[in-house]
């Protein structure tokens, strides 16, 4: 796991060695164990290494032997050594134990096409000399970040954006459409675009090929669009012997390293499997962590105890004050570049200074709600929309719409995509109304393109019925902005997160199978009776989330966790409100707040009524105000924190 960094001067001129360190430096938290440079004419890598896999001999940049092709690679090749020995028979001959020969030598044998036979993690680029051809490939989920832009006749690319603002003559601007997509979404990648214009997001699945006079970009992969009735009907136990047997696998691909080893354990499903799988297989005592807060409720420490008792773990469990989160926000932004996705960040963030301690790379349970259906209010609410539209029984019709008006303050939508606009969904239009510039509503009309955004992709799949649909959304689009956070979290203590849930073949096998076997009934009386009841009163209630999954592995987790519902890492923003989270909203604005808000419509939205969702947004607004400052209202130059430089 590493930092990457690269220039293409397009016109041929020379790189500056000055600005390429500049670039690479600054990336010192995801690699400080190792640090290079190749330059050579018009093109320049940088690399901070993360010693995880042959330590002493798998330094970057890597050439091959004719020192044609190089390579800066960030990221873990999991099939690397099945890869090897399929080279070997072809002549290929290896100097190192590294993955990041064998990834080489792939492209050296395969070309472009070497993308299609990894099975890993992995943001990285290949210089061909010879071709005069910079290829650059990121992973399926996105798992691994890879960035770039355009800044006069040089091509630049990085592992983080900051890297990218250290370029000189690089134009600094806000996004607002994306912007506005974080508000509604709380997510920052929208497509290819970030944040900051001109600065794009390489998508998962995605490579790209750049010459001198052409940028070309190639979908590799993308999850299967699978609709129902092309999904054969398989025994229950099928299914469950395939998840079993492909988590199981996943797992074990994903133990290689020559570091020391742990995992998160939440005392939820997903990590209650991903450990007792580790504990099978590992030959020493596995360390487990977990972080909560002390306010009552807002910790699993129960639950994780139980499983760490379960598998004789060496658990560590972390309390975090409130004083402590607000003061690791700006730090863990800086690291971000951008407002914190979710609430929870901060916690992970401050788990992976901790556990570094004692391991380097760690193993998540992200993908398996995307993957599996546990996102049951979301997942489950097709059912709203679908009976909203059904001729029903004036005493039916009456019942229904008092559940729709309680979850969703209307009893009809327009559209599909009103629908889930409806249910995912943060800051609506009042809220944009209320905080942004009169100007700015009245004059940028890219706001708009956000609905744009989901219409394409509910088009793409327009195939799938909508429970598909919404699943569809959640691994596409969704857990994306969950593996950003894992790598953000991870990287800036200098730990690698690995996460079993997102393997290609478990995503292929899962999405072959049944919808139903995914977010189950429990039996067809509690189907029967939900008339009266709306999607969130239904989820975990009538229904069982991540069914398939459960099944698959009763036997491995507590039936204490098997059975709970599903607990989603909350932070007492609530509580905070009126102390701490006010006051630092209210410290932010003191000083003015950027163009395109309205100050006093801003705090009066803040201090108007307060709803179930006031906490998170101001939030999320004060998560864009700090942003704002970091990098549009301090220095051009701006330093990391402390712990950030090797």
């Amino acid at each position: 796991m590493c930092g990457i960094a690269g220039i293409f001067n397009l016109a041929g001129g020379r790189i500056n060695r000055a600005v390429l360190d500049n670039m690479t430096d600054i990336l010192a938290h995801r690699g400080p164990d190792g640090r290079g440079i190749y330059i050579d004419g018009g093109i320049g890598l940088g690399h901070r290494r993360l010693a995880i896999i042959d330590i002493e001999f798998g330094a970057q940049p890597m050439s091959d032997s004719t020192n044609r092709f190089h390579i800066t690679f960030n990221g873990e090749i999991y099939n690397y050594r099945e890869l090897r020995r399929h080279l070997e028979t072809k002549g290929h001959t290896f100097r190192t134990r590294s993955d990041t020969e064998v990834l080489l030598h792939t492209y050296m044998e395969y070309g472009e096409n070497c993308v299609e036979r990894l099975n890993g993690m992995f943001a990285f680029a290949i210089w061909d000399s010879a071709e005069h051809k910079l290829f650059l490939a990121r992973d399926r989920s996105g798992i691994k970040p890879l960035y770039y832009a355009m800044a006069g006749d040089n091509f630049i690319f990085a592992s983080e954006i900051k890297s990218l603002l250290l370029f000189p003559g690089l134009k600094r601007e806000p996004n607002l459409k994306v912007l506005g997509f974080y508000l509604a979404h709380y997510q920052t990648v929208m497509g290819d675009e970030t944040l900051f214009k001109g600065i794009h997001n390489l998508p998962h699945g995605y490579c790209m090929t750049v010459i001198p006079d052409k940028l070309h970009w190639r979908c590799y992969w993308k999850l299967p669009v699978v609709p129902e009735s092309e999904k054969e009907e398989k025994t229950e136990q099928y299914y469950i012997d395939g998840v079993r047997e492909l988590v199981t696998k996943s797992v074990d691909r994903q133990l290689i390293s020559d570091v020391p080893l742990g995992a998160y354990l939440s005392g939820g499903l997903d990590s209650s499997i991903l450990v007792g799988l580790m504990a099978d297989k590992m030959d020493s005592q596995l360390k487990t962590f977990a972080i909560g807060f002390p306010e009552e409720g807002f910790n699993e420490f129960k639950y994780s105890g139980q499983a760490a008792a379960a598998w004789g773990t060496d658990h560590t469990q972390i309390t975090m004050e409130e004083d402590d989160y607000f003061k690791a926000m700006g730090e863990l932004i800086r690291f971000k570049d951008a407002p914190l996705s979710v609430p929870n960040e901060v916690p992970l963030y401050l788990m992976s200074k901790i556990l570094k301690e004692r391991i380097t790379v760690v193993l998540s349970g992200e993908g398996a709600d995307e993957l599996f259906g546990g996102y049951g209010v979301i997942l489950r609410s097709p059912i709203d929309y679908y009976r909203s539209r059904m001729d029903l029984p004036k005493n039916q019709r009456k019942l229904l719409n008092n559940a729709l008006m309680r979850l969703y303050g209307k009893t009809t939508f327009d559209s599909e995509l009103d629908h889930f606009l409806s249910v995912y969904r943060w800051f609506n239009q009042n809220d944009i109304n209320s905080i942004f510039d009169r100007n700015v509503l009245e004059n940028y009309h890219e706001f708009t393109q956000i609905a744009d955004f989901w219409r394409r992709r509910f088009n793409a799949v327009d195939e799938l019925d909508l429970y598909n649909k919404y699943l569809y959304m959640m691994e596409t689009v969704h857990l994306p902005c969950l593996l950003n956070r894992l790598d953000v979290t991870t990287m800036a203590a200098s730990v690698e997160g690995r996460v079993p849930f997102t393997d290609p073949e478990l995503l292929h096998f899962v999405s072959y199978i049944p919808h139903k076997y995914k977010l189950h009934w429990n039996t067809s009386f509690h189907e029967s009776i939900c008339m009266r009841l709306n999607a969130m009163e239904i989820s975990e209630t009538l229904d069982t989330t991540k069914y398939i999954l459960k099944r698959s592995f009763v036997d491995k987790v507590p039936p204490d966790i098997l059975f709970r519902k599903k607990y989603s890492f909350p932070v007492p923003l609530d509580r905070w409100f009126t102390k701490s989270l006010s006051q630092l909203f209210l410290d932010l604005t003191m000083d003015g707040v950027p163009d395109f808000f309205d100050r006093e419509g801003l705090l009066k939205w803040a201090s108007g009524n307060y709803d179930r969702d006031k906490a998170l947004k101001v939030w999320m607004a004060a998560n864009v105000l700090m942003w704002y400052k970091e990098y549009f209202t301090k220095s051009e130059s701006f330093k990391m924190p402390e712990t950030a430089v090797a």
